[in-house]
């Protein structure tokens, strides 16, 4: 299937998204379905094959995809990605750039995103608060009320940081300093 339900509403997508994972139940067979909407994979496959200029980057469940990508490019493909640059102190143990009292522990991230000294975080993975010693701080850009959600964009030291923040906890103002404190993993 190349992009089956790609010029369809959102809502239409969803409906079909359940229509075609019923048949495959039914049916028992493989189906290799090609998309460019993460979301839509995330939501539908088994297995994800990621294909980067035209190598396979990463071939895994969507879960391993989305909280433990193997390379800089699967976790900015796959959902959204802070690559935060710092440095491994150890196997298990980061500091991020400008925040030498900051350390955080390793969740799993493989060898090759320790080697070029990042650190992936998805937006969720933060808790927002107001500023403290030992936590990485930043400036609020941008906050866009999302329902159940606020986007935020911070600014840290020159890099602007992705955020996603329950709606039920204190709404941040464009210009307020905050810190950002790192969930310690996505289970």
């Amino acid at each position: 299937m190349d992009e089956p339900i790609s010029a369809l509403d959102s809502e239409l997508r969803i409906e079909m998204r359940k229509e075609i994972q019923r048949i495959h139940r039914q049916l028992g067979t493989t189906i290799v379905f090609i998309t460019h909407d993460q979301e839509e994979a995330l939501a539908m496959a088994d297995r994800i094959i990621v294909i980067n200029n035209s190598e396979i980057e990463q071939v895994d469940a969507p879960e391993n995809l989305y909280t433990r990508p193997k390379s800089i490019f699967v976790s900015t493909f796959v959902g959204k990605s802070n690559v935060i640059t710092g440095k491994w102190e150890s196997d298990d143990t980061f500091i991020p750039g400008k925040f030498p009292s900051v350390t955080w522990k390793d969740i799993g991230i493989p060898a090759e995103l320790k080697n070029k000294q990042v650190f992936p975080a998805r937006p969720e993975q933060w808790i927002l608060g107001d500023p403290e010693l030992n936590e990485i701080t930043g400036k609020v850009l941008f906050s866009q009320f999302q329902g159940n959600e606020i986007q935020y964009s911070m600014l840290v030291n020159e890099n602007t940081i992705s955020v996603t923040a329950p709606a039920m906890q204190k709404r941040y103002k464009p210009g307020e300093s905050v810190s950002l404190k790192l969930l310690a993993a996505i289970d």
